[in-house]
């Protein structure tokens, strides 16, 4: 980038805005059970990677799943269907605020999402994370919480197996990584600059 001479570029995760309020919020660590699995892969999640992600949860584990979209996805109707038809064990979630939202990440031990906003915010909550990549736009944060170990691949196929061998360890350790990722000094560090 060519920027005037007023203008100051701070790049990379560590000048990530996050609400406050996420950075003040941590979740349970260390993580003393995988019960809990979030989906989340946005609001129109174009090629429909929610309903696969859950019916492979469905069909190969015995987790409880919190999915969060929202009435703007195009299969909005099919997913409340599939949580009416498995109330025992997937809830649907949308339209959230904030303190809802990371109150549903803090009840999350493992959480499957793509890498945006979302991904950067449940990391500084703190909790276990697999992430697909659905828009190039995506790729940084994809990157660079791959590199920094505080997610894992979701692999499209057996996304059921994927989960299930994920272990407490596993996740305990992407918290601290991710914890130092995203420490919550941010907002100074931008502040610093400035």
């Amino acid at each position: 980038y060519k920027l005037s001479e007023n203008i100051i570029f701070c790049a990379g995760l560590k000048y990530a805005i996050i609400k406050q309020e996420v950075l003040n919020s941590k979740g349970l660590v260390p993580k003393e059970t995988i019960g809990n699995v979030l989906v989340s892969i946005g609001g129109t999640d174009p090629f429909n990677y929610s309903q696969q992600i859950i019916e492979a949860l469905l069909n190969g584990t015995s987790k409880n799943i919190f999915v969060l979209t929202y009435p703007l996805n195009p299969k909005f109707k099919l997913l409340t269907e599939l949580a009416d038809k498995n109330q025992g064990q997937v809830k649907l979630f949308h339209s959230l605020n904030t303190t809802d939202l990371i109150q549903l990440i803090q009840e999350s031990d493992l959480a499957i999402l793509q890498p945006s906003n979302i991904a950067l915010e449940a990391a500084a909550i703190g909790t276990g994370m697999c992430l697909i990549q659905t828009a190039e736009n995506q790729k940084y944060i994809y990157d660079t919480l791959m590199k920094n170990q505080c997610a894992f691949k979701l692999e499209q196929s057996n996304i059921a197996a994927q989960v299930n061998s994920i272990t407490l360890s596993d996740i305990n350790a992407q918290i601290q990584h991710q914890q130092a990722l995203l420490d919550g000094r941010s907002p100074n560090r931008i502040i610093d600059v400035v």
